[in-house]
């Protein structure tokens, strides 16, 4: 008798256990399913949000940020968008633009694109010394990015680093 009982109540447990884990792998998949369709419902692809663009904590941590104006038809000064740059740690540089001119973290977010390198770092000439180590009381000029809206693609931007 006690030789039966130890399998069939191995199977009663290992039963539940496998149930239990069934429920919560499904409760995981519904609240994820829910997340994702919440960010698609705000216009959000969550992958491209999670994994392509930098999380911009603070706007104090925007390299630029211009606010442009155009003149209406009476002269007067009239609000045209806004224009910004970050800079990742990896010096990894993202523009955006928004029709906003009171900016939040979302919409900073939400509105950053990749720029290419070539188009902000120049390739070094060959006469040019490259720099290995640095210490702090180095400066190194940074890309002109406040005009990245009038000269980006044109290679303007990385040529004036030279």
């Amino acid at each position: 008798m006690i030789d039966g009982a130890v399998p069939r109540l191995a199977r009663r447990v290992f039963s539940g256990l496998a149930r239990h884990t069934l429920e919560l792998t499904r409760s995981v998949a519904l609240w994820f399913a829910r997340g994702v369709r919440g960010l698609a419902a705000l216009g959000i692809a969550w992958l491209h949000y999670r994994l392509n663009t930098p999380h911009v904590k603070s706007l104090k941590d925007l390299r630029t940020l211009c606010h442009q104006s155009t003149l209406d038809k009476d002269g007067h000064m009239k609000f045209s968008h806004s224009t910004f740059t970050f800079v990742t740690k990896g010096y990894t540089v993202y523009y955006g633009r928004s029709s906003n001119r009171k900016l939040n973290l979302e919409t900073v977010n939400k509105s950053l694109e990749c720029v290419p390198d070539e188009d902000v770092y120049p390739m070094a000439p060959p006469h040019i010394t490259s720099v290995t180590k640095a210490d702090s009381s180095s400066f190194f000029k940074g890309p002109m990015l406040t005009f990245y809206a009038e000269l980006g693609g044109s290679g303007q931007i990385a040529k004036a680093l030279l």
